[in-house]
């Protein structure tokens, strides 16, 4: 009869402490849920950026070459064109990296915060954003981007890559028209 008791005490201890465990989790997943949330235009920007730093690196090479070969008469406009299709380029390519992160920022950075952060740090992050958790939380930045970073150009890389290429070339093109033509004598510079 003892030992009957003292299983059944400790099945409901188990079941109890199950039922709390589970509690917590829950707890934990809504409060990454809302850090996520409020990270959002964060992670959205964090997505554009990993185009814009490329699209600005060509667009500085093209500059380069539209300074050096480009008469001087046609360098703002030509200059201006480049910008004009980078632009369009990165509209055109958004919504995707935008949806990628935010798909992505559950998965990597929502579970890494739950994975490190207690439902207690969590709330504190959500309270308090100068409290000493989240100079922790912020410490995790490179962790968490470079995880980001990774999830996003693996789901997003042929669509940009083959953008970036449709851009190079159209660069190239409006360069090479601005040129002057091979047999007309180049214009007197200043």
């Amino acid at each position: 009869m003892k030992s009957l008791k003292l299983a059944l005490a400790s099945t409901l201890l188990f079941s109890a402490g199950w039922a709390l465990a589970q509690g917590a989790d829950a707890e934990k997943k809504a409060l990454v849920a809302k850090i996520v949330k409020l990270q959002q235009p964060a992670m959205e920007q964090f997505a554009l950026g990993l185009v814009q730093g490329p699209m600005q690196q060509m667009l500085r090479s093209a500059e380069q070459v539209v300074m050096a070969r480009v008469p001087a008469e046609k360098r703002e406009a030509t200059g201006n064109a480049m910008v004009a299709e980078a632009q369009a380029a990165l509209r055109e390519l958004e919504p995707s990296l935008k949806a990628s992160g935010a798909k992505h920022a559950a998965q990597t950075y929502g579970a890494a915060l739950e994975a490190k952060f207690s439902a207690s740090e969590l709330k504190e992050i959500l309270q308090v954003l100068e409290s000493p958790t989240m100079r922790r939380f912020s410490q995790m930045g490179p962790e968490l981007n470079q995880s980001m970073a990774q999830a996003i150009a693996k789901d997003t890389k042929g669509n940009v890559e083959s953008r970036l290429k449709a851009l190079d070339q159209k660069l190239v093109q409006l360069v090479n028209a601005a040129l002057p033509a091979p047999n007309a004598p180049s214009p007197k510079q200043p």
